[in-house]
């Protein structure tokens, strides 16, 4: 498989990946700002403090990815270099672990919450270690 095709690949890849993020953001945007805030409603102080969490973490996670993703449709159209990625500030955030269904924080969250969770926490990994093997290539080939 030449360059070209590597390239080719992880750009159908990538597309697909920012398909996927923009139906999650959607749908998640959707759900808090519609059925969730009933659910909230519903909840006590300390579920609701959890269910802001996770609000929060689904949220970052996610435009974490749209911006890389974005960050990279810039690199395919000649609008960014590779060099220009390599830099701190287009990274993607660092999130210290995966979600867990098993977490006690969000233990009395509906399942719709929790399937945000997993669904952003997954997606937010995988880009993430497409990320480190862009960047490790990347150093390899520049030392």
């Amino acid at each position: 498989m030449t360059h070209d095709d590597k390239c080719k690949n992880l750009f159908r890849f990538l597309e697909k990946s920012y398909k996927e993020t923009i139906t999650l953001l959607i749908f998640s945007r959707d759900y808090f700002e519609n059925k969730g805030r009933i659910d909230k409603l519903q909840l006590s102080r300390e579920d609701s403090i959890a269910y802001t969490l996770a609000m929060s973490t689904v949220t970052t996670q996610l435009t974490s990815v749209l911006g890389w993703l974005l960050m990279c449709k810039a690199v395919e159209q000649g609008e960014l270099t590779l060099e220009d990625i390599r830099r701190d500030e287009f990274r993607m955030a660092e999130f210290e672990a995966e979600y867990s269904h098993n977490d006690s924080i969000y233990a009395t969250l509906n399942e719709t919450v929790h399937q945000l969770l997993q669904k952003s926490s997954l997606l937010h990994s995988r880009i993430k270690r497409m990320e480190n093997s862009i960047m490790s290539d990347l150093e390899k080939n520049i030392t």
